[in-house]
Protein backbone atom coordinates (compact mmCIF):
# COMPACT_ATOMS: atom_id res chain seq x y z
CA UNK A 1 0.00 0.00 0.00
CA UNK A 2 1.33 3.40 -1.48
CA UNK A 3 2.14 5.96 1.61
CA UNK A 4 -0.12 9.70 0.70
CA UNK A 5 2.15 12.20 -0.53
CA UNK A 6 3.72 14.87 1.71
CA UNK A 7 2.41 18.35 1.76
CA UNK A 8 5.88 19.07 3.72
CA UNK A 9 7.93 20.80 1.35
CA UNK A 10 11.94 20.74 1.52
CA UNK A 11 13.75 23.65 2.98
CA UNK A 12 15.79 25.59 0.75
CA UNK A 13 19.38 25.07 2.11
CA UNK A 14 20.92 27.98 4.20
CA UNK A 15 23.76 29.86 2.65
CA UNK A 16 26.94 29.21 4.02
CA UNK A 17 28.85 32.29 5.05
CA UNK A 18 32.21 32.25 5.90
CA UNK A 19 33.36 34.32 8.26
CA UNK A 20 37.57 35.31 8.93
CA UNK A 21 39.41 37.16 11.46
CA UNK A 22 42.59 39.84 11.10
CA UNK A 23 45.71 38.57 13.52
CA UNK A 24 45.45 40.94 16.46
CA UNK A 25 48.54 42.75 17.77
CA UNK A 26 49.40 45.79 19.89
CA UNK A 27 46.13 45.97 21.80
CA UNK A 28 47.57 47.23 24.97
CA UNK A 29 49.80 50.02 22.66
CA UNK A 30 46.26 51.10 21.30
CA UNK A 31 44.47 50.78 24.62
CA UNK A 32 47.03 53.09 26.04
CA UNK A 33 46.95 55.88 23.24
CA UNK A 34 43.19 55.95 23.38
CA UNK A 35 43.54 56.72 27.28
CA UNK A 36 46.24 59.38 26.74
CA UNK A 37 44.19 60.64 23.53
CA UNK A 38 41.10 60.78 25.69
CA UNK A 39 42.46 62.16 28.90
CA UNK A 40 43.98 65.02 26.33
CA UNK A 41 40.62 65.71 24.83
CA UNK A 42 38.56 65.56 28.41
CA UNK A 43 40.28 69.38 29.51
CA UNK A 44 38.73 71.42 26.15
CA UNK A 45 35.54 69.04 26.50
CA UNK A 46 34.95 70.38 29.73
CA UNK A 47 36.11 73.92 29.07
CA UNK A 48 34.16 73.94 26.23
CA UNK A 49 30.73 72.69 27.93
CA UNK A 50 31.24 74.56 30.75
CA UNK A 51 30.84 77.71 28.30
CA UNK A 52 28.35 76.54 26.97
CA UNK A 53 25.94 75.72 30.03
CA UNK A 54 27.54 78.65 32.04
CA UNK A 55 26.70 82.49 30.53
CA UNK A 56 29.04 85.18 31.50
CA UNK A 57 28.12 87.25 34.93
CA UNK A 58 29.62 90.14 36.35
CA UNK A 59 29.06 90.15 40.07
CA UNK A 60 29.34 93.55 42.22
CA UNK A 61 29.52 93.33 46.27
CA UNK A 62 30.03 95.72 48.83
CA UNK A 63 30.02 94.28 52.29
CA UNK A 64 32.11 95.05 55.31
CA UNK A 65 34.04 97.63 54.13
CA UNK A 66 35.35 96.05 50.95
CA UNK A 67 34.40 95.99 47.30
CA UNK A 68 34.52 92.49 45.72
CA UNK A 69 33.87 92.41 42.25
CA UNK A 70 34.74 89.21 39.79
CA UNK A 71 33.77 88.22 36.14
CA UNK A 72 33.08 84.04 35.61
CA UNK A 73 33.02 82.64 32.05
CA UNK A 74 32.60 78.87 32.26
CA UNK A 75 35.44 77.48 34.99
CA UNK A 76 37.11 80.36 34.58
CA UNK A 77 37.23 83.72 37.39
CA UNK A 78 38.82 86.46 37.75
CA UNK A 79 37.59 88.34 40.51
CA UNK A 80 39.50 91.65 42.83
CA UNK A 81 38.79 92.42 46.50
CA UNK A 82 39.28 95.83 47.82
CA UNK A 83 39.14 97.62 50.86
CA UNK A 84 36.95 100.53 50.59
CA UNK A 85 39.39 102.55 52.54
CA UNK A 86 42.15 102.09 49.88
CA UNK A 87 39.78 103.71 47.20
CA UNK A 88 40.96 107.08 46.39
CA UNK A 89 38.79 108.34 43.39
CA UNK A 90 35.94 106.80 41.61
CA UNK A 91 34.41 108.12 38.79
CA UNK A 92 32.11 107.90 35.77
CA UNK A 93 34.03 107.29 32.57
CA UNK A 94 33.14 106.97 28.89
CA UNK A 95 35.73 104.03 27.58
CA UNK A 96 37.59 104.31 23.95
CA UNK A 97 38.27 101.58 22.45
CA UNK A 98 40.79 99.45 24.74
CA UNK A 99 43.15 96.17 23.94
CA UNK A 100 42.76 93.33 25.89
CA UNK A 101 46.28 91.87 27.77
CA UNK A 102 45.15 88.89 29.29
CA UNK A 103 41.30 87.71 30.27
CA UNK A 104 38.45 87.74 28.14
CA UNK A 105 36.64 89.37 25.43
CA UNK A 106 33.40 88.05 23.68
CA UNK A 107 30.36 89.69 23.24
CA UNK A 108 28.75 90.80 26.84
CA UNK A 109 32.03 90.32 29.06
CA UNK A 110 35.25 92.08 28.75
CA UNK A 111 36.87 91.00 31.30
CA UNK A 112 40.66 90.43 33.03
CA UNK A 113 43.81 92.95 32.46
CA UNK A 114 42.98 95.48 29.74
CA UNK A 115 44.86 98.69 27.97
CA UNK A 116 43.36 101.56 27.65
CA UNK A 117 45.26 105.06 25.53
CA UNK A 118 43.65 107.53 28.59
CA UNK A 119 43.90 105.06 31.46
CA UNK A 120 46.63 102.75 31.05
CA UNK A 121 46.21 99.76 32.16
CA UNK A 122 43.62 98.17 34.22
CA UNK A 123 41.69 95.34 35.38
CA UNK A 124 37.93 94.96 34.77
CA UNK A 125 34.58 93.10 34.88
CA UNK A 126 32.71 94.88 32.43
CA UNK A 127 29.98 94.27 30.11
CA UNK A 128 32.01 95.83 26.72
CA UNK A 129 29.80 98.87 26.82
CA UNK A 130 31.13 102.50 26.74
CA UNK A 131 29.79 103.52 29.77
CA UNK A 132 31.81 102.75 33.11
CA UNK A 133 33.33 103.42 36.52
CA UNK A 134 36.62 103.85 36.59
CA UNK A 135 38.05 102.90 40.95
CA UNK A 136 41.44 103.81 42.10
CA UNK A 137 42.95 102.66 44.74
CA UNK A 138 46.35 103.09 46.54
CA UNK A 139 48.03 100.05 46.29
CA UNK A 140 46.27 98.20 43.77
CA UNK A 141 46.00 98.79 39.69
CA UNK A 142 42.86 100.62 38.56
CA UNK A 143 39.86 98.75 38.46
CA UNK A 144 36.75 98.98 35.58
CA UNK A 145 33.71 98.19 36.42
CA UNK A 146 30.29 98.94 34.53
CA UNK A 147 27.41 98.38 36.80
CA UNK A 148 23.82 97.72 35.68
CA UNK A 149 23.00 101.64 37.86
CA UNK A 150 26.70 103.38 38.07
CA UNK A 151 24.92 106.31 40.17
CA UNK A 152 23.33 103.80 43.19
CA UNK A 153 26.89 102.03 42.95
CA UNK A 154 29.05 105.30 43.32
CA UNK A 155 26.69 106.26 46.89
CA UNK A 156 27.20 102.73 48.08
CA UNK A 157 30.62 103.19 47.23
CA UNK A 158 30.96 106.83 48.74
CA UNK A 159 28.97 105.87 51.55
CA UNK A 160 30.00 102.48 52.53
CA UNK A 161 26.21 100.96 51.80
CA UNK A 162 26.25 97.25 51.04
CA UNK A 163 25.26 96.88 47.42
CA UNK A 164 25.04 93.57 45.64
CA UNK A 165 24.33 93.54 41.71
CA UNK A 166 24.89 90.47 39.09
CA UNK A 167 24.77 90.82 35.70
CA UNK A 168 24.24 87.41 33.30
CA UNK A 169 24.83 88.09 29.55
CA UNK A 170 22.33 87.25 27.44
CA UNK A 171 24.34 88.41 23.94
CA UNK A 172 25.99 85.49 24.06
CA UNK A 173 23.97 82.91 22.55
CA UNK A 174 25.15 82.26 19.39
CA UNK A 175 28.30 81.81 21.02
CA UNK A 176 27.09 79.54 23.94
CA UNK A 177 25.44 77.28 20.94
CA UNK A 178 28.69 77.04 19.23
CA UNK A 179 30.40 75.63 22.19
CA UNK A 180 28.12 72.93 23.33
CA UNK A 181 28.18 71.82 19.79
CA UNK A 182 32.04 71.91 19.86
CA UNK A 183 31.77 70.03 23.19
CA UNK A 184 29.69 67.44 21.85
CA UNK A 185 31.63 67.09 18.41
CA UNK A 186 34.62 66.36 21.23
CA UNK A 187 32.43 63.78 23.24
CA UNK A 188 31.80 61.89 19.65
CA UNK A 189 35.74 62.25 18.74
CA UNK A 190 36.69 60.64 22.02
CA UNK A 191 33.68 57.95 21.88
CA UNK A 192 35.14 56.69 18.33
CA UNK A 193 38.79 57.13 18.67
CA UNK A 194 38.28 54.95 22.09
CA UNK A 195 36.07 52.84 20.37
CA UNK A 196 38.75 52.11 17.67
CA UNK A 197 41.57 51.93 19.46
CA UNK A 198 39.97 49.53 22.23
CA UNK A 199 38.04 47.24 19.97
CA UNK A 200 38.44 47.90 16.85
CA UNK A 201 40.68 45.24 15.44
CA UNK A 202 39.06 42.85 17.73
CA UNK A 203 35.45 43.51 16.01
CA UNK A 204 36.93 43.52 12.41
CA UNK A 205 35.43 40.55 10.38
CA UNK A 206 35.90 39.27 6.76
CA UNK A 207 32.48 37.85 5.86
CA UNK A 208 32.59 35.66 2.46
CA UNK A 209 28.70 34.74 1.45
CA UNK A 210 27.33 33.79 -1.67
CA UNK A 211 28.19 36.04 -4.34
CA UNK A 212 29.60 38.84 -2.14
CA UNK A 213 32.04 39.60 0.30
CA UNK A 214 31.65 41.90 3.33
CA UNK A 215 33.97 43.86 5.82
CA UNK A 216 32.69 44.28 8.96
CA UNK A 217 33.96 46.87 11.66
CA UNK A 218 33.06 48.63 14.71
CA UNK A 219 31.82 51.49 12.55
CA UNK A 220 29.78 50.19 10.23
CA UNK A 221 29.51 46.86 7.50
CA UNK A 222 31.02 47.30 4.25
CA UNK A 223 30.24 44.48 0.79
CA UNK A 224 30.69 44.14 -3.12
CA UNK A 225 29.95 41.67 -5.08
CA UNK A 226 32.18 38.95 -6.05
CA UNK A 227 31.08 38.55 -9.80
CA UNK A 228 34.08 40.52 -11.92
CA UNK A 229 36.23 40.87 -8.14
CA UNK A 230 39.85 39.63 -8.73
CA UNK A 231 42.08 38.65 -5.62
CA UNK A 232 45.63 38.31 -5.12
CA UNK A 233 47.65 38.10 -2.34
CA UNK A 234 50.28 41.24 -2.27
CA UNK A 235 53.67 41.81 -0.11
CA UNK A 236 55.30 44.90 1.02
CA UNK A 237 53.95 47.85 2.68
CA UNK A 238 50.71 49.77 1.82
CA UNK A 239 51.54 53.29 0.56
CA UNK A 240 50.91 56.82 2.38
CA UNK A 241 47.78 57.26 3.79
CA UNK A 242 45.22 59.39 2.06
CA UNK A 243 42.31 59.66 5.02
CA UNK A 244 42.03 57.12 8.03
CA UNK A 245 43.62 55.62 10.46
CA UNK A 246 47.44 54.24 11.51
CA UNK A 247 48.27 53.08 14.38
CA UNK A 248 50.04 49.93 16.05
CA UNK A 249 47.58 46.98 15.07
CA UNK A 250 45.21 49.18 13.08
CA UNK A 251 45.34 50.50 9.57
CA UNK A 252 41.73 51.51 7.93
CA UNK A 253 40.76 54.42 5.34
CA UNK A 254 42.10 55.35 2.16
CA UNK A 255 45.67 54.35 1.10
CA UNK A 256 47.90 54.60 -2.04
CA UNK A 257 48.32 51.19 -2.86
CA UNK A 258 50.43 50.27 -5.88
CA UNK A 259 50.18 53.47 -7.21
CA UNK A 260 46.25 53.67 -6.70
CA UNK A 261 43.83 54.67 -3.94
CA UNK A 262 42.41 51.93 -2.18
CA UNK A 263 39.97 51.19 0.78
CA UNK A 264 41.69 48.90 3.57
CA UNK A 265 41.05 47.50 7.03
CA UNK A 266 43.99 45.48 7.94
CA UNK A 267 45.86 44.90 11.25
CA UNK A 268 49.51 45.17 9.86
CA UNK A 269 51.47 47.87 7.46
CA UNK A 270 52.03 45.15 5.10
CA UNK A 271 50.94 41.97 3.30
CA UNK A 272 47.69 40.97 2.73
CA UNK A 273 44.68 40.42 0.13
CA UNK A 274 43.88 42.77 -2.68
CA UNK A 275 40.15 42.41 -3.91
CA UNK A 276 39.85 44.39 -6.92
CA UNK A 277 36.33 44.62 -8.29
CA UNK A 278 33.72 47.39 -8.41
CA UNK A 279 35.78 48.66 -5.35
CA UNK A 280 39.40 48.74 -4.73
CA UNK A 281 40.29 46.78 -0.43
CA UNK A 282 43.41 45.52 0.93
CA UNK A 283 42.48 43.41 3.62
CA UNK A 284 44.36 40.98 6.49
CA UNK A 285 42.55 37.93 6.99
CA UNK A 286 44.77 35.18 9.38
CA UNK A 287 44.30 32.54 7.63
CA UNK A 288 44.53 33.69 3.65
CA UNK A 289 44.84 30.66 2.01
CA UNK A 290 41.42 29.26 3.22
CA UNK A 291 39.95 33.33 2.73
CA UNK A 292 40.86 32.57 -0.96
CA UNK A 293 39.15 29.52 -1.26
CA UNK A 294 35.80 31.18 0.01
CA UNK A 295 36.38 33.92 -2.25
CA UNK A 296 36.72 31.04 -4.87
CA UNK A 297 34.37 29.12 -4.31
CA UNK A 298 31.81 32.81 -4.14
CA UNK A 299 32.43 33.64 -7.73
CA UNK A 300 35.80 35.30 -7.48
CA UNK A 301 38.62 35.00 -9.78
CA UNK A 302 42.07 34.71 -7.90
CA UNK A 303 45.42 35.22 -9.57
CA UNK A 304 48.29 34.23 -7.85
Amino acid sequence: MKEPPSDRSVAPPVPRLRVFSPPVTSRSLRRALALVLGLVLVAPMLIAGSFAVSPPTITLRIDAGRLHAGARTGFFLTDRDVALASISDARRVHLQKGSRVMGTGMPGLCSGRWRYADLGDVWQAADCGSGAVVIDTGAAARLVVAPEDPAAFLRALEGGAAFESTQVSAATSGLRALFALLALALVAVVAWFVALCGWGAERMRYVVGPGWVEVRTILGTHRQVTSGLVARRRTGRIGWRVAGTAMPGLYTGWYRVDGRSARIWTTRPSDGVLLEGNKRWVVSPEHEAAFVAALREAGAQVHP
